[in-house]
């Protein structure tokens, strides 16, 4: 007792549904959505993919910025550090090209910049320029004896004049290679600031 237009489907003997019209909407009703279903899961999983391939670029251009930024980072640690080796190339110039201490501006220079240095050398270069300010101090001292003191004893002026001789042997080599002083500490490469 169904319509008459449609026959009954039957598998393996079993009957399932009677072909009627509402059937064959349902069946094609099914069919429609499951073509839907897997178009829009194949649409989805194209989607995903360029999520993916999207996310993995956005992650490349964070690792470049990353980079960048620490390169940044590197070249004003540079910057600062050349700060501190002009201020001792100044002081140490002047002192070679007039055969006297250096002026009052270029010594205040140096010492700020041997106080940075704490901060943008290991202890290393600090404990060098140091060194260098009580070469400075030492020369101003035998400078003064050689030319403030007359009257002093041959011995006093003697020892005095070898005194400023060494001093300023030792502040011509300082001049000839001052970037010695600093180690490789004035490189800028991967190898050397910060990590």
């Amino acid at each position: 007792p169904h319509s008459g237009w449609g026959r009954k489907l039957s598998i393996f003997g079993f009957d399932l549904v009677p072909w009627s019209p509402e059937a064959i909407a349902t069946l094609i009703t099914g069919l429609a959505a499951v073509g839907a279903a897997v178009y829009v899961g194949r649409k989805q999983t194209a989607i995903g993919r360029r999520q993916t391939a999207i996310l993995e670029r956005q992650a490349e251009i964070q690792i470049r910025l990353a980079h960048l930024e620490k390169m940044k980072i590197r070249v004003s640690l540079f910057d600062k550090r050349f700060e501190v080796y002009v201020a001792t190339q100044r002081m140490v110039v002047q002192i070679l090209r007039d055969a006297a201490p250096p002026d009052n501006e270029a010594k205040q220079g140096f010492i700020n910049a041997m106080d940075r240095s704490r901060l943008l050398f290991d202890d290393e270069v600090y404990k060098r320029l140091r060194g260098v300010w009580t070469d400075v101090c030492d020369i101003g001292l035998a400078y003064s004896r050689l030319r403030n003191s007359p009257g002093v004893s041959e011995e006093t002026y003697q020892a005095a004049v070898e005194s400023e001789a060494r001093l300023m042997s030792g502040f011509a080599a300082l001049g000839d290679d001052l970037s010695q002083l600093f180690g490789d500490k004035l490189i800028l490469d991967e190898q050397v600031g910060i990590e």
